[in-house]
């Protein structure tokens, strides 16, 4: 595996964890990558496998040296009912803070209000979507303005 499939690869790992790799890691892939392949020798893994890479970060996953949270995302705490992290994302992710709590079964009530708060900042009603782990509000142009997800945190 080369140094960019590596890299292709780690950074679809951390997208998918809405995470990013840590800055210095880009710069400096060589050692970034060496890591790897220890990780591989010392665990009898095929570094040219996707699989051993993704068995890697996961190992690797809480290294603040290796992998950061989404800076596009806030960390909103854990649902009272599940358990589950709470990301919530968007344009307005840092202005909109919604009075109702942020749990499963509020979300008519949580939909009802940001909507209400999103009419007042872009004066117009905006296009939700409700899926079975988040809530997505965009504008007219498609453009995310705020979003609330639920992701299964094993460490919960």
């Amino acid at each position: 595996m080369t140094n960019e499939e590596f890299i292709k690869v780690c950074k679809k790992y951390a997208k998918e964890k809405y995470k990013w790799l840590h800055p210095n890691n880009l710069k400096a892939v060589t050692p970034f990558y060496q890591s790897f392949k220890k990780f591989c020798i010392d665990n009898l893994c095929n570094e040219d496998d996707k699989g051993s890479v993704y068995d890697w970060l996961s190992q690797n996953e809480h290294n603040p040296d290796l992998i950061i949270d989404d800076p596009n995302f806030r960390v909103m705490g854990h649902d009272p009912v599940d358990g589950w992290k709470i990301l919530i994302g968007g344009e307005y992710r840092t202005i909109i803070t919604p009075k109702t709590q942020i749990a499963r079964g509020n979300e008519e009530e949580l939909i009802r209000e940001i909507n209400e708060e999103l009419r007042k900042e872009v004066g117009y009603d905006t296009f939700f979507h409700r899926g079975g782990s988040h809530i997505e509000f965009r504008d007219r142009k498609d453009n995310i303005l705020y979003v609330i997800e639920w992701h299964y945190d094993p460490n919960s």
